[in-house]
């Protein structure tokens, strides 16, 4: 107990430490010195070598080496999760590299359909109505909306195609000699993209690649020239077009409670200038971290990545860095280190002691927006002025709905039955996960868990998308709305936000197809603060359910590869662009099949 109340006034000795002499925005002393702390640093990121990602077909003689190379160079060891809750698989029907030995052992899954809606009614085709008196398939063709006056925010799916012009192209390579066989290893995929004019980059959480027609045909690049980080989990990558760059941010992978974050600048997707740093680069006070679950979102002046400072008790990391200085050296031009010291970007940052996973608004003017939950019904939104430094940052917090938030591992996709072995939502929680702004409004989605209540007063069946819109003013922010994406009868999760140039949200998601099988769906809506019907257009279905593996070597814990944790959606005019992922052909990661795609609005 002594040691503990010893350790807290050394705590707020500092807080106060720093409060003196740095100061802070519409925060009362008492709640700084537990929650909060803002810290300059006018150091820079100095670049260490420029990287050539070559195509991997330029590098290797037959499939066998590309095959090696990829498995030994673009592959991590998979995160384990520990949990001993949960049935264990036969051990003698999946080997770790999740193929099914013994396909009578598969265990099946029950085809979950619309549940019944007795107080409601429903059109067909908008021509004639009837009572909801039978259960409707998921596989339904005819598109289905509420009766005019029937309250209901219930959202549904249809194959339609009555709302979007959509292009779907597969990332895969082409060539035979490198088949897709050894690039895809993980159901967690994170994928990533980003666009100038024809050129496409795309990452997934292990490799990149890049395609120079808009995604009709792709290549494999070769990482192995960048011995300096592992490429594992979490990568970002955007395109800013005002200073005509790539920036990449991948999250190196954690050993001895440390990793490396890199941050690389490319003009063609080949010639990369690489700065790295530790937790301990950023702010000396961070030794023995790790960061994780950035978000990389680029302003008019700033490149702002955030992350999780990952501890015992995890905390947030804003790092801000100028778009001036990280555009300035083009990596192709660079012919020795000495360079580099021309290359330089400066940077400053904010840092919260208690708060992680923040999520920011992706679409910035003169101002960045970010929030995180301090509960189920109340948040904490920031803002940082791009024309100020760190003492500019102000920050509100606000009541919203009270929703029920997702544990991670304990998630469930279908909560009356569900077990381990089926379950692709068990990676899910209720971080933040993507933001918006248009005009004086934000608006920020993350994953919630059944049992809340709809507006209407329904009870939540199934995890779904929840999320809040708020309204700027000079008096301050106020809480303006609750939009959320549910159907009574399958989950939603994982939501991607982007506005395009006619102000549309656009939301790409998963829902569970029969629940259990990961699919894709893209909607809009016609007043997101007010909560009106979406617009929903399923996108790409997963034909099988993911496996979640486990490993008979390590009996202490389970191996859980299930899905998650993002998908990427960006706008170019009026048109949306992203990537995301779906099973085809079997249940392991080697049946991962990414596509890249355009939306527009018929």
């Amino acid at each position: 107990m002594f040691v503990t109340i010893f350790a807290l006034i050394v705590i707020i000795a500092m807080s106060i430490t720093i409060y003196v002499q740095y100061g802070y925005a519409q925060l009362n002393p008492l709640e700084l010195e537990i929650s909060h702390g803002i810290l300059p640093n006018s150091s820079k990121l100095i670049p260490q070598q420029v990287i050539k990602l070559e195509n991997v077909s330029s590098v290797i003689d037959n499939k066998t080496d590309f095959e090696e190379a990829v498995d030994k160079s673009f592959i991590s060891q998979p995160i384990y999760i520990e949990n001993d809750n949960f049935s264990i698989p036969f051990i003698d029907s999946i080997i770790p590299n999740g193929k099914v030995l013994n396909l009578n052992k598969v265990i099946k899954y029950n085809n979950v359909s619309f549940s019944k809606c007795n107080d409601c009614f429903l059109i067909y085709n908008t021509t004639a109505s009837k009572s909801a008196n039978s259960i409707l398939s998921l596989n339904t063709t005819e598109k289905l909306s509420r009766e005019v006056g029937v309250p209901s925010n219930e959202t549904s799916l249809t194959n339609d195609t009555d709302y979007y012009d959509v292009t779907l192209k597969k990332i895969q390579l082409k060539n035979s000699l490198m088949g897709n066989s050894g690039i895809i290893k993980s159901l967690v995929a994170e994928p990533t993209v980003a666009k100038k004019e024809n050129l496409l980059l795309f990452l997934s959480n292990h490799y990149m690649m890049r395609s120079i027609d808009n995604g009709d045909n792709w290549s494999l690049l070769d990482m192995r020239s960048d011995p300096l980080i592992d490429i594992c989990c979490d990568n970002r990558i955007v395109y800013d077009e005002k200073h005509q760059i790539f920036i990449w941010y991948a999250q190196g992978e954690e050993e001895n409670k440390v990793n490396t974050g890199r941050i690389a600048v490319s003009k063609d997707g080949i010639y990369w200038l690489m700065y790295y740093f530790e937790p301990s680069d950023v702010a000396n006070y961070l030794p023995k971290r790790w960061f994780d679950f950035p978000h990389l979102v680029v302003g008019d002046k700033y490149l702002y990545l955030f992350t999780t400072v990952v501890h015992k008790h995890p905390s947030g990391l804003v790092l801000r860095v100028s778009l001036d200085d990280l555009a300035k050296c083009d990596p192709s031009q660079i012919s020795n280190t000495s360079n580099f010291a021309d290359c330089k970007a400066s940077y400053d940052y904010y840092y919260s002691l208690w708060k992680p996973n923040f999520a920011p608004i992706y679409n910035v003017d003169d101002k960045i927006y970010w929030i995180h939950h301090i509960s189920n019904n109340k948040t904490r939104i920031y803002q940082w002025d791009e024309n100020s430094n760190f003492t500019a940052i102000k920050y509100q917090d606000i009541g919203i709905d009270p929703w029920v938030p997702l544990e991670k591992n304990k998630s469930k996709c279908d909560p009356n039955s569900q077990t381990f072995e089926q379950n692709w939502c068990i990676r899910s929680d209720s971080r933040v996960l993507t933001g918006w702004k248009i005009g004086n409004k934000l608006g920020f989605f993350w994953n919630a868990d059944f049992n809340s209540t709809s507006k209407t007063g329904q009870n939540i069946k199934f995890p779904y998308i929840n999320g809040a819109t708020f309204e700027i003013s000079p008096n301050g922010i106020k809480y303006d709305g609750r939009p959320y994406v549910y159907n009574n009868g399958t989950v939603f999760l994982y939501p991607a936000v982007s506005v395009n140039s006619n102000n549309e949200v656009g939301m790409l998601s998963f829902y569970g197809e029969a629940v259990l099988k990961p699919s894709i769906i893209f909607g809009t809506t016609k007043n997101i603060s007010i909560n009106l019907p979406w617009d929903i257009e399923i996108i790409k279905q997963s034909d099988h359910i993911p496996l979640v593996h486990y490993r008979p070597e390590n009996v202490t814990k389970t191996n859980v590869l299930s899905w998650g944790d993002y998908i990427t959606l960006n706008s170019e005019g009026p048109i949306w662009y992203g990537t995301s992922y779906v099973l085809e052909g079997g249940r392991g990661e080697d049946f991962i099949q990414p596509y890249y795609f355009t939306i527009k609005k018929r």
